[in-house]
């Protein structure tokens, strides 16, 4: 199976005339696809394509950790298709063009955080369907009773057990 990864870094400064670096991984089946400008600074944005795989579910990850995006990454791309974003404005324009059948969705994150994306998926009717699985590494019970309010169909915390995703994501995706 041929897996390529590519992600575009973007420079801090507004007004900077230099041109996104890409880097790319090659494993061995499919491509990944970018979009060719920044959303805003210092984005990172990896969209996997998988070929011959239309079986697949698809899951949109949204975090602001690239390691934690590449980590979960790693644990679904076999089962589902993946997609990520590193950020809730990322991830809005990404669903106004594609669907998916899940969102992990990251609770702490600058700008918007996961409460204030979610309350955005849920005011769209067209994301307002979409199943949601928070993944934090909050355990204040302050934090935990805001995000249950707002009903996701999980809460997971990081580090995130490999097993108990895998068993919630098969319970909402079946």
């Amino acid at each position: 199976m041929k897996y390529e990864y590519k992600h575009q870094r973007f420079s801090n400064s507004e007004n900077s005339s230099r041109k996104p670096e890409e880097t790319s991984l090659q494993n061995d089946s499919a491509t990944s696809e970018t979009d060719k400008k920044p959303l805003h600074n210092n984005s990172i944005v990896y969209t996997d394509t998988v070929k011959n795989t239309d079986w697949k579910k698809h899951i949109l990850i949204i975090d602001d950790s690239p390691v934690m995006l590449r980590a979960l990454q790693g644990i679904l791309h076999n089962n589902y298709h993946v997609a990520t974003a590193t950020s809730g404005r990322i991830a809005l324009q990404y669903l106004r063009k594609k669907s998916v059948d899940l969102i992990l969705l990251d609770y702490e994150m600058p700008l918007e955080d996961g409460p204030i994306v979610m309350k955005k998926l849920r005011s769209n009717p067209e994301t307002s369907s979409i199943p949601i699985i928070f993944l934090t590494g909050v355990q204040d019970s302050t934090f935990v009773q805001r995000a249950l309010s707002l009903k996701p169909e999980g809460y997971l915390l990081k580090p995130v057990n490999t097993a108990t995703l895998m068993q919630r994501i098969q319970e909402i995706l079946p």
